[in-house]
């Protein structure tokens, strides 16, 4: 039967309040392996490569992969402490940052097949692009993804555009929006 051990300890400013736990044993090894392996392994330019194009004319959904990757690499950064990740999560940060448009738009769509014109999973990796972004802010107050999670919302092509309809949480309309605004700007 694997077993571990939470190791509690007073961490200032850490995400989870003033507590800092550490899986030990053959949990905490399997997980600092994958850590290692997986998330500190991640080739993010190719990850990334999909927004500087935005050419995706196969109706793909290629950009969750990134917010998807920052969902699980942002928290195991801060738990782990591995450079490593925290370098790869960085420069990925900074490609989706680079990639962002006039408009805010961040993704791999051409004009043409934007917000699911052409059938495709443009508005699936927006918010899978937002989340990560946020997931970034939260985990280290980068106030760059945050203003590009704004843009990104606000942006010319997204909420003054009526068929444009992101959900999150059971709320409709721009509840992704609505959780943003609440959350960072002030209800």
């Amino acid at each position: 039967v694997a077993s571990a051990v939470l190791t509690l300890s007073a961490v200032a400013g850490n995400s989870c309040g003033d507590i800092n736990l550490r899986l030990r044993g053959r949990i905490g090894d399997a997980l600092d392996r994958m850590i290692a392996g997986h998330l500190a392994g991640t080739d993010i330019g190719y990850v990334t490569a999909p927004f500087k194009t935005h050419n995706e004319r196969e109706n793909l959904w290629r950009t969750e992969f990134w917010g998807k990757f920052m969902h699980a690499a942002e928290p195991f950064a801060r738990y782990s402490g591995n450079p490593e990740l925290r370098k790869i999560i960085d420069r990925g940060v900074a490609d989706i940052l680079a990639a962002q448009d006039a408009s805010g738009y961040i993704g791999n769509y051409p004009d043409e097949k934007r917000f699911a014109a052409g059938g495709g999973w443009d508005l699936w990796g927006m918010k899978y692009t937002l989340m990560g972004l946020i997931h970034n802010y939260d985990g280290t107050g980068n106030a760059a993804s945050l203003e590009a999670a704004k843009r990104l919302l606000s942006g010319e092509r997204v909420l003054c555009n009526p068929a444009v309809v992101f959900q999150s949480n059971g709320r409709q309309g721009s509840g992704v929006f609505l959780e943003l605004k609440d959350r960072y700007l002030g209800s």
